[in-house]
């Protein structure tokens, strides 16, 4: 399906459980972390405290995330002035790859940057990622 068409079928919630959202259950859950999320158990460590995330994760997973993948021909992106920088890998069991491929030629001033592996994290590629930084905001300050 290209990103461009509405989907005839959509999650209403996208994100992480609400139960899932503080320290204690992320710290549970985090041996499952690498096969559900292709990420590494050690993230749990990053990404708490929870309570700091937990309002735009729901936000996000209620409203923002449903509705980009409801009405995403809709947003104006076309129009964006702003430098993007996307950094994707190509095998995040979270974020779909292809949909990124399939809308990169909205986005008027694009820089896309993929790694084969890596997962949601893109776990071995910081160097890489802090390079793809420091070049892009170097070619557009």
């Amino acid at each position: 399906m290209l990103v461009t068409e509405k989907p005839e079928k959509f999650l209403e919630y996208q994100a992480a459980p609400e139960p899932f959202l503080s320290d204690y259950a992320m710290y549970l859950i985090s041996p499952l972390m690498p096969s559900l999320f292709g990420m590494s158990a050690s993230t749990v460590r990053v990404i708490q405290p929870i309570a700091d995330r937990k309002t735009g994760v729901l936000l996000d997973g209620k409203l923002t995330n449903p509705d980009m993948e409801r009405n995403f021909d809709q947003y104006p992106i076309e129009s964006l002035k702003v430098p993007v920088l996307i950094l994707h890998s190509e095998d995040d069991p979270v974020a779909s790859f292809e949909k990124v491929k399939n809308a990169q030629h909205r986005f008027p001033n694009l820089t896309l940057v993929s790694f084969p592996d890596g997962g949601h994290m893109m776990v071995g590629h910081s160097a890489e990622i802090d390079k793809a930084l420091d070049d892009f905001i170097n070619q557009n300050q």
